[in-house]
């Protein structure tokens, strides 16, 4: 079974590889990498058996079946999604992380002050001797809210105790947030999941073929068929045919008005840009730019025309005159 699965795994990193329209680009991406990495372990030490030179090489094969999961979020969406609302949330997660870390400096800090007077009256033994036992007991009882010793190691007087209690309900609090914070950005990300999706299979198969955002006209013109300057409904649709992403009507006609942000009834270039790639905020002044130079062009040639006309009729006057 495990040859057969590898074996599989590899005949189709080989064509995803020889498919590949710039071969340089293949190893840029992250889903690739995991391709390769989920059968290197198999052909470096079941088959080559080179973990015999290297020992180390042996502990690579640890991740293996890690590697094996991995590979197979490339052919499950909601894993983009999960990826995309954590990293909206971190922003948001900075401020409680902050919070945390400031309760457990200050519950290490008290545990070990009350710890230690009692240890110096002769009240109860010194069980936690360093601040960063401390620290590790507080923090490991705020987030998993249990007072139980961690490691053998626990709060041995009655005042230190207490703090631990206090500092486990104050988990308890302190955990809603973050959770709250990571199920808003997923829940957001859910309910806009078909944008997104298509968002990044687009992005994908530009990155695949090579193309940059310098390269996004030619994108918008291969999708634009009829060279009409804007994509109608029904170029839409067959690109999502194109990215193998099948919807129903109305979800497609949903999709469609996301691109169409004015309701004109076709995506312009400026949109399109705008919905693949927000983070390019100059697209507009770009298309405003040249728009003047088109302008500009046509001022000169019509000025330059006139200047003509004016010369031709100066020499026609002063044949006249002679």
């Amino acid at each position: 079974f495990t040859f057969g699965v590898n074996l599989l795994f590899t005949l189709e990193t080989i064509i995803r590889f020889l498919v590949a329209p710039v071969k340089k680009k293949f190893v840029h991406q992250i889903s690739n990498i995991f391709d390769m990495l989920a059968v290197l372990p198999f052909w470096i030490n079941n088959t080559l058996q080179l973990d015999r030179a290297l020992s180390g090489l042996r502990y690579f094969s640890v991740f293996g079946s890690v590697f094996w999961l991995v590979k197979l979020c490339r052919y499950f969406p909601g894993w983009y999604l999960l990826r995309m609302a954590l990293r909206n949330s971190m922003s948001a997660l900075l401020i409680p992380v902050f919070f945390l870390l400031l309760m457990g400096v200050a519950g290490a800090s008290l545990i070990m002050a009350f710890d230690w007077v009692s240890a110096v009256n002769g009240y109860s033994p010194l069980a936690i001797s360093s601040w960063m036992d401390a620290f590790h007991y507080i923090m490991v009882v705020s987030i998993s809210i249990d007072v139980s010793p961690v490691y053998g190691t626990a709060a041995q007087s009655a005042p230190a105790q207490a703090i631990a209690v206090l500092w486990m309900y104050l988990g308890v609090i302190f955990m809603s947030m973050p959770i709250a914070i990571v199920g808003t950005c997923f829940s957001q990300t859910w309910f806009d999941q078909d944008r997104i999706v298509l968002v990044e299979k687009v992005r994908s198969r530009m990155r695949q073929q090579g193309y940059t955002t310098d390269d996004l006209r030619e994108v918008f013109d291969e999708v634009d068929e009829d060279g009409s300057g804007e994509i109608d409904f029904y170029e839409f649709k067959r690109m999502l045919e194109a990215f193998h992403f099948f919807a129903p009507i109305g979800k497609t006609r949903k999709l469609f008005n996301h691109f169409d942000t004015n309701g004109t009834g076709s995506i312009s270039y400026q949109e399109f840009v705008c919905v693949i790639f927000p983070e390019i905020t100059d697209i507009v002044d770009w298309e405003y730019d040249r728009g003047d130079r088109d302008s500009l062009g046509v001022i000169e040639e019509v000025d330059s025309d006139e200047e003509a006309g004016s010369s031709a009729s100066s020499d026609a006057s002063g044949s006249n005159d002679d």
